[in-house]
């Protein structure tokens, strides 16, 4: 399965569009740009799960898993966390 693939499903949205639009996945190693994303949804979850939001809802997730993984705004994240 190519990475464009795996994007296209576990992080669509406006920066993955531009993306592809700028380079062209059947062209472009996409790769690396997957295992960012990842490293960043990892990074993001991991800071939530350390904040005080995590403990207050414990198992209720109050924020929506495409915020998670592709945010529109790179700012929607930090104010739905804080």
């Amino acid at each position: 399965m190519s990475a464009a693939v795996i994007l296209f499903s576990n992080f669509p949205g406006k920066r993955l569009d531009d993306a592809t639009r700028t380079y062209s996945p059947s062209v472009f190693n996409f790769w690396p740009y997957l295992g960012a994303r990842g490293a960043e949804l990892t990074g993001q979850r991991r800071r939530y799960l350390r904040s005080f939001l995590h403990r207050f809802y414990e198992t209720f997730e109050p924020i929506d898993r495409h915020l998670w993984a592709s945010p529109d705004n790179p700012k929607q994240y930090a104010v739905a966390v804080r």
